[in-house]
C-alpha cells in the first residue's frame, strides 16, 4: 500500500534499503564461493576436449544429484526487504518484484548450468565425437524434457512450502511478541498497582504518622498549659500567703502604731492639758498650738521615712 512519506521517512527508508542491498550482495557472493567450493569437491565445473566418458559421466552425475539435493532456502536480506516495504508503503511498486529465494535460484541456476553444460557438450559440443558420451547426453536431455515440467511444478510446491513455513513462524514470532508485550503489559500493571499500593500504605502510615505527632503534640501542650496552670495557680497561693504575711504584718505594724500614736496623743494631750492649767498666759496657748503642728510634722517625718 503506497503512502505519501516525509522527508525523514525517505531518508530512513533509502538507509536501510541501501543497508539490504549490500546484504543481498554478500548473499550472492556467499553463492558463488559455495560453487567455487563444489567444483573444487566435483573436480570440475565444465567439460573438456578429450575427455572420456567415466569422467565425462562421474562429473555430469555430481552436479546433476548437486541441484536436485538442493532445497529452497529464503534469503534473509529479500525478506527483510520485502518487510521493510511493507513498513514504508512500496514507494517504488516494487515489492512484487521480489524474488524471496533469489540466493537459491542463483545457487541452484548454478549447479544446473553446469549440469546443462555436459549435455550440450554430448549433444552438439566436442563430446559429439564419441558415441558413448553421445547416445548418454541424448538419453539426459530426453530426460529432462519430459520431466521438466513435473520437475518445476516440484520446485514451485517446495517452494511455496517454504514460504508458508516462514510466514507460519513469521506468525508465531508475532503471537509471541504479542503475548510477550501482554505479558509485560499485565507485569508493569502489577507492578504499578504494587506501587501504588505501596504508595498508599505509605501515605496511610505516613498520615497515622502525622496524627500521632500531632497527638503528641497536643498532649505535650496540654501538659504545659497544665503545669503552666498548676504552676499559676503555685503562684497565685505563695502570693496570697505572701500578701496575708504582709497584711498581718501590716495589720501588727499599724496596731503598734496606733498604740505609739495613742501613746503619743495621751502624752501630747496630758503635757497640754497641764500646761494649760498651769500656766494662765495667753503665750501658753500659742505655745500648745505650736506643739500640736511640731507633733504632727514629727510623726509625718518618721512615717515618710519608714
Amino acid at each position: 500500500m503506497e503512502r505519501d512519506l516525509t522527508m525523514g521517512e525517505k531518508m530512513k527508508f533509502l538507509e536501510k534499503a541501501t543497508e539490504l542491498a549490500n546484504k543481498k550482495s554478500s548473499e550472492l557472493i556467499e553463492v558463488m564461493l559455495k560453487g567455487g567450493e563444489m567444483t573444487k569437491k566435483i573436480g570440475n565445473n565444465r567439460p573438456e576436449k578429450g575427455m572420456d566418458f567415466e569422467t565425462y559421466q562421474k562429473t555430469y552425475l555430481a552436479w546433476k544429484e548437486a541441484y536436485k539435493q538442493l532445497k529452497p532456502y529464503l534469503s534473509p536480506a529479500t525478506m527483510e526487504y520485502i518487510k521493510l516495504l511493507d513498513e514504508y508503503g512500496d514507494p517504488d511498486n516494487e515489492r512484487n518484484d521480489q524474488d524471496p529465494f533469489v540466493t537459491y535460484h542463483a545457487e541452484w541456476n548454478t549447479y544446473c548450468w553446469n549440469a546443462q553444460s555436459f549435455i550440450d557438450f554430448g549433444l552438439t559440443g566436442d563430446g559429439i565425437a564419441d558415441d558413448a558420451i553421445h547416445e548418454f547426453a541424448r538419453k539426459e536431455y530426453q530426460e529432462y524434457e519430459a520431466n521438466k515440467e513435473a520437475d518445476l511444478q516440484k520446485q514451485k510446491e517446495e517452494e511455496k512450502k517454504v514460504l508458508e513455513e516462514y510466514k507460519r513462524e513469521e506468525a508465531e514470532k508475532k503471537q509471541k511478541e504479542q503475548e510477550e508485550k501482554e505479558r509485560m503489559r499485565l507485569l508493569e500493571a502489577a507492578y504499578r498497582q504494587q506501587r501504588l499500593e505501596a504508595e498508599r500504605k505509605r501515605e496511610e502510615e505516613e498520615a497515622k504518622r502525622q496524627a500521632e505527632i500531632k497527638r503528641q503534640k497536643a498532649e505535650e501542650r496540654k501538659r504545659k498549659a497544665e503545669e503552666k496552670k498548676a504552676k499559676e495557680k503555685e503562684e497565685e497561693e505563695r502570693r496570697k500567703i505572701e500578701r496575708e504575711k504582709e497584711r498581718i504584718i501590716e495589720e501588727a505594724e499599724n496596731k503598734k502604731n496606733r498604740k505609739k500614736a495613742q501613746i503619743f496623743w495621751i502624752a501630747w494631750a496630758a503635757s497640754a492639758f497641764i500646761l494649760f492649767i498651769s500656766v494662765e498666759e495667753w503665750w501658753a496657748y500659742v505655745l500648745v498650738v505650736l506643739a500640736l503642728i511640731a507633733a504632727i510634722a514629727i510623726r509625718w517625718i518618721i512615717k515618710l521615712f519608714k
